[in-house]
Formats: structure tokens, sequence, C-alpha cells
């Protein structure tokens, strides 16, 4: 067991309980290998799961940023290894963008390293789940300038972009425009997110090298311009190329059961 500035490398083993529902949260985890389980406590002795989490899921962050009670247990499903970071020291760092960017790069670091059966899109559930429509997270630093924590999405179509000529990010339930110069247009919009069946899609909106939606290209004009959203974890990437600039933007839309139903 190793622990570093407030962040402690724990193990457990299979039916072991990280927390209960309706306790106080003590901090964050991050899965470094193994499984955890989510579940909802009902009436009497019953229980419903809601999710399982995998290597480099990151769980327990809404309690510790609400302040408020875990609204789930989390149960060990197999031997696992994860890292505790205390309630004060992440609340203290993670408002930091940088340091934001560091712990989710890690958790995609981990999800990559630990095998592919564990790296498919979908797979890394954890407190997201408990939202009711999807929510944007950033992950590349100009984006988590902008959006620092979590954002849900509660009007559809929603549709990200850029406004160049912005000083603050401009943000409402329809859409998220980011001030992210230097660019030749002023105002350039990126995607759209809408409802379709009983899930959600994201459409190209016309970008100039299209988008990359868990691993897969999309642009307007060509014979794919949409994508599905699966449940759980989307990785989006905004290339370079489509932005005039060295490095591209990325960010996650994390869709919960409930959205999807």
């Amino acid at each position: 067991m190793t622990e570093i500035k407030g962040m402690i490398e724990l193990s457990y083993g299979e039916s072991d309980v990280l927390f209960q529902q309706a306790s106080p949260s003590l901090g964050v985890y991050i899965i470094l290998s193994g499984a955890i389980d989510l579940w909802h406590e009902e009436e009497g002795d019953a229980r419903r799961k809601i999710a399982s989490l995998h290597d480099g899921a990151l769980l327990g962050e809404t309690s510790v940023f609400d302040d408020t009670l875990h609204s789930v247990t989390a149960i060990a499903s197999k031997p696992t290894k994860a890292i505790f970071i205390d309630a004060i020291t992440f609340k203290k760092n993670f408002d930091n963008p940088l340091t934001r960017f560091v712990v989710t790069t890690l958790a995609a670091r981990l999800r990559s390293s630990y095998g592919a059966t564990d790296n498919k899109p979908g797979q890394a559930f954890h407190a997201y789940a408990s939202y009711a429509e999807p929510v944007i997270v950033g992950q590349s630093p100009e984006i988590l300038k902008s959006i620092p924590t979590p954002f849900e999405i509660k009007q559809f179509p929603f549709e990200i972009g850029c406004n160049f000529e912005a000083d603050t990010v401009a943000r409402n339930q329809g859409h998220l425009y980011l001030p992210i110069p230097p660019n030749p247009d002023p105002f350039l919009p990126y995607l759209e997110i809408s409802r379709r069946d009983k899930g959600y899609i994201v459409k190209d909106l016309g970008t100039h090298d299209g988008l990359v939606i868990n691993g897969h290209h999309i642009r307007k004009y060509s014979a794919k311009a949409v994508a599905p959203l699966v449940v759980g974890s989307n990785h989006i990437v905004i290339p370079a190329s489509t932005l005039h600039k060295t490095e591209e933007l990325m960010f996650e839309i994390y869709v919960p059961f409930q959205g999807h139903t």
C-alpha cells in the first residue's frame, strides 16, 4: 500500500465494500485494476445493480463536489486496486483545471493500459450514472478552462462550437460556445447532440476535417456524418486541423442509464 500527498493505494477483495449508500463521502476513488459494482439500496433488504465500473473509472466525485451522502453502495466484484484521494485534498486541488486534466488523463490512460476488454466505449460507468441526462466532462486543458466542472445537457438538440471573438464561455441549455482563438472564422459550430429513438446521436455540423467519436471518424459531407452515443463513456475528439491549431480538443460525454430508457 503506497501513500503520497493525500492519495493512498488500497486493495479490496471480492465483496469488500468501498462505501455504503447514505454514508458520508470521505473522498474519491480511481480504479487501477479490478471491478466495482454500484448498487442502489431499496426497500427492505432489496438492492438493484445500476452500474459496473472498470479500470480507470472515477467514482465518488459527485458526492464530494455536492457535499452530499453517497447515493449508491460500491462493492468490489473481484479483487480490486484503487487510488483513494481524500475529500479535502480532492476539492482543494481539483478546482485547478490542470489538476483536473491530470486526473482525467490518468483515468483515460489506465483504461487503455489494462487491456482491450476494459477499454470499450460505454464501460466507464461511475457516479455520473446518477444524472438524468448526458454530461459533458472536459479532458484537454482548453476545454477544462471553459467547463472545469461537469455540465449536464438538459435541452436537445444541443450544439457545441467556438466563438473566437468572445472572452468567456457562452453556455445555456441549448448550446455551449467556447472562446478558443485563433481561427480564420469568428464563429464555428462543431457538433450537435440530439435524441434519436431511445438514445442519443452526434452529428458533425460541417467541420474542416470532421470529428472522432469513440474512435470512429464522422464528417458532414460524407457517407457517415452521424454517430450514436453509447450508455456510459463516449470519447469525443475535435482534430487540431479543424481548429487550425497544433492541439486537438478532447472531452467525454457520459450517457447515464436514466437518460437512455
